[in-house]
This record gives structure tokens, sequence and C-alpha cells, in this order.
């Protein structure tokens, strides 16, 4: 169900983009292209309430809530697209609110859905510093990218940028409003969490907002620059953003994004440098149709290379920090597998594969103790004082084996000692650990051929035991 309901998905957007880019062309004259493009861009904002207001209507509480924010959102732009292709002199007041009306239901929605799904109450164990450096660093390069895109299109200035109202000051106040809604639509799209709520409903909802804010820049930049043609294709991104938020307020089941929990990982990642690149590609587009720049977007620009390389850095020292704990982590754990959690020592899993090793080698000698009358120890004086003799025998053979030798805790009150080759200095070098304030310990050795004996080291192990009883 869920892949054909994707491919679905996925045939419209690629089919809304081909009609755009086709309809760009002008094939059929401008008047007839800027026509259909705003019929085109009418149905799919309809469609998306429509879709939206269904949505909403079986969801509950703040999941209904933050549906009808966005959906209100999309029909207050249309209402003030509508005014603007109809009559837009008799309503231009009404129609600027309208316009007003977008970025605010939306940043509403953004903020509540974020909430609804835990994305801004934070983690409960504290975010490390260098997340907090990077989150940071993220919402500048999107603000100083977005903000590279406003000044290049005539900041203030454009009315065939919405609100169209004619007034510098309130040109500017929508432009900020814009800028205040893509900054923290991405920045909350990068601390989202995969195992929280909404993920995909909410990196759906903010990459259809980040595109209808972009194009909206778009079509003033075009304007400024004398670009009649991006009236026509500009559009692309309200017909792709609207799809997008009509994707967003769907019910996504947590199977289905489990599914596509890949390209959400992209998205994410994406998501604050989709601006930036954004904006590498205009300004090379600036620059090769022989327009100039001045020097507030060639510092801004130069201080959002600054910052994006700020962030490698920060996110290239992370990722060191991370790798050095895995290994750590794994060191440790390769320890606690190998080796007796009381004594320190090797355990029988590690004996058993030197011993196979030393099978492979030549002649070795195997040393086994066992502690007398240790469950005695254990019933009278208790096992704290069973732990501290075992742990004081151990410290007493590790004196008594050189580097080269292997000694290990092979089971309750049992070790044992793998000596390799010299055999003739076993017996003398073992004497010393036999006697001492610990109490007696008795142990037996006996040699081996390691060439032409047949088995593992464990066998060996079971073989050599009852040598002890």
């Amino acid at each position: 169900m869920a892949p054909t309901g994707y491919r679905i998905r996925l045939l419209l957007i690629i089919t809304a983009v081909a009609l755009v880019v086709v309809n760009s062309l002008a094939l059929w004259g401008d008047e007839p292209a800027r026509r259909l493009v705003a019929a085109l861009q009418f149905a799919t904002g309809a469609g998306a309430v429509s879709y939206g207001l269904v949505t909403a209507r079986r969801a509950h509480g703040a999941s209904r809530t933050w549906r009808l924010l966005a959906v209100g959102a999309l029909a207050s732009l249309m209402v003030a697209e509508l005014a603007w292709w109809t009559n837009w002199a008799a309503v231009r007041p009404a129609g600027v609110v309208a316009y007003f009306l977008f970025p605010l239901l939306v940043l509403a929605s953004v903020l509540l859905l974020a909430r609804a799904g835990g994305a801004v109450t934070g983690s409960p164990d504290g975010s490390p510093s260098h997340t907090v450096v990077t989150t940071a660093l993220d919402g500048l390069v999107a603000a100083m990218s977005f903000a590279i895109l406003v000044i290049i299109g005539g900041f203030g200035v454009s009315t065939a940028a919405w609100p169209r109202s004619g007034n510098p000051a309130l040109e500017t106040v929508y432009a900020l409003l814009e800028l205040v809604l893509v900054v923290v639509a991405c920045v909350i799209g990068m601390v989202y969490r995969s195992e929280q709520r909404y993920r995909a409903n909410y990196l759906l909802l903010a990459c259809g907002v980040v595109l209808i804010a972009a194009s909206d820049r778009l079509v003033a930049y075009f304007d400024s620059v004398g670009g009649p043609t991006g009236q026509l294709w500009c559009p692309v991104g309200f017909v792709l953003g609207a799809l997008l938020i009509a994707f967003g307020v769907r019910d996504v089941p947590q199977a289905e994004a489990g599914v596509h929990r890949r390209g959400l990982d992209w998205a994410q990642l994406v998501l604050p440098y989709s601006g930036f690149l954004g904006i590498t590609v205009l300004l090379a587009f600036h620059l090769l149709t022989g327009n100039r720049l001045d020097a507030v977007v060639v510092s801004t620009t130069v201080v959002v290379v600054i910052l994006v390389a700020a962030r490698q850095a920060v996110a290239m020292d992370a990722q060191r920090k991370l790798t050095r704990r895995l290994y750590e982590a794994q060191r440790g754990l390769a320890y606690q597998v190998l080796h007796d959690a009381m004594t320190g020592l090797p355990n029988r899993l590690f004996f058993g594969q030197r011993l196979d090793d030393a099978m492979h080698g030549g002649r070795f000698m195997l040393i086994f103790v066992d502690l007398d009358d240790f469950k005695e120890v254990n019933d009278r004086f208790g096992h704290a004082a069973g732990d501290e003799l075992l742990r004081a025998v151990g410290d007493r053979l590790q004196r008594c084996v050189t580097d080269a030798d292997t000694l290990a805790r092979i089971g309750g009150d049992e070790f044992a000692i793998l000596i390799g080759g010299r055999t003739r200095e076993a017996g003398g070098r073992r004497r010393p650990a036999a006697g001492g304030p610990t109490g007696a310990v008795r142990g037996s050795g006996f040699l081996v051929a390691g060439a032409g004996e047949h088995g593992t080291g464990a066998f060996q192990l079971r073989r050599a035991q009852p040598n002890l009883r």
C-alpha cells in the first residue's frame, strides 16, 4: 500500500514540474503562458487545501490544529494571489493582509507541529556542546543565504514579489518575516530526531515552506534584473511547495516513515544548506549574465563561506571524537569479554584462544592451580572475603609469570598458566606461589607436544583438569 502511494505522490511532483518547465518556454506566447501557470498554481493550491481539510477532520487536538494552520496559510495565499490576478487595485488592503497571513500562519503551524512531536522540548540527556554549535552555525548559514537572496532581489523595492503593497516598509517587513520563517524551519528540521513523532510531516512541511519563500524571492530577483521569464518558471517553487505541504499534512504511518527513513535523513541533512547551494548557483548566473555584485552581497557571501567551513570543521571534530569513543567502547567490551571481572585476569575464553595458538607453535606446559577448602572460606568469612582471597592469589601468581606467559582464572577457584617452550623453568617459578599468608594452594602441570597434539584448546583444558582431582 505504501509503495503505491509513494509512486503516486512522486508522479504528481514530476508531472507538476514538467508542466511548469514546458510552460516556461512560452511556446504559445507570454500571456497564455502566464494564465496557464496561474491556473496551475491555483489548481495545486486548491487541491492541497481540500486534501488538508479532509485530513484535519480526522485528526484531534494539536494534530488537527497545526494542520488547520498550514491549510489556512495556503488558503490565505491563494486568496491573495486570486485578488492579484483579478482586481488588485480594488482589494489591495485585504490582499496585503492575506499575504501577511501566510508566513504568520505557517510559522505558527511549524512551531506547533514541532512542539507536538517533541522537537522543541529538548533532549532529556542534554545536548553536547558541538551539537549546539553546529545548530547555531546551520541557523546562521540558512539566515545569511536567504538574506543574500533578499538583498540581491531588491530589498523592500520590488513590487513583483509578495505582498505587492507598493510600500517599501511593508515589503521590508514581509521579507524579514520570510527570513525568520526559513531560519526557524531549517533549524528545527536540523534538530528533529528520527525517533520523534511527526518527523516526516515536519520535513515535508518545512521543505514546502522553504520552496515557496524562495520562489517568491526569486520572482523579486528576476524582476530587479529585468528577466521576464522568471515570472513563468519561478512558480515551480509554489507548485512543489503546495504539493509538499499537502503531503506533510497527511497522516504518515510510522511504518512508512521507517521505510523512507534514508530519504528523510538526506532531506534533514540538506535542508539547512539548500539555501547556500541555491545562492551559489544564482550568484554564478548573476555574474555570467553580465550583472555586478555590490559590496554587501560579496561580504555576506564571504561570511557564509566562512560559516560553512567552520561548520565542517566542527562536524569533523565531532566525528573524530565519536570515532574515538566508539573505539574505546569497543576495546572496553572486548576486554570485558576476554577478562575476569573480579581479578582482572584473562578468562577461560581468552586462555583457550592462547592455548589454540600454542598448540600450533611448539612445546608448552599447562599449570593448573586450585585453592584448597575455598568453599569453607566463603561459608565462614563470607563471599567478600572469598573474593579478596581470589584477587590475592591472582596477584601472587601474576608475580610468578613473565609477560610471555598467560595466567587466567578459568573457574570459581581455579587458575591456569600457559608456559611456552621453557618447561624446565616452570617448576622453579611456580614454587614461590605455593605458600604465604593467603593459605595453601596446590597445582599440577604436564608437558604437551603442541605440534603433534590433536584437538582444540578447550579439549586440552578438559583433558588436563582431572589432574587436579
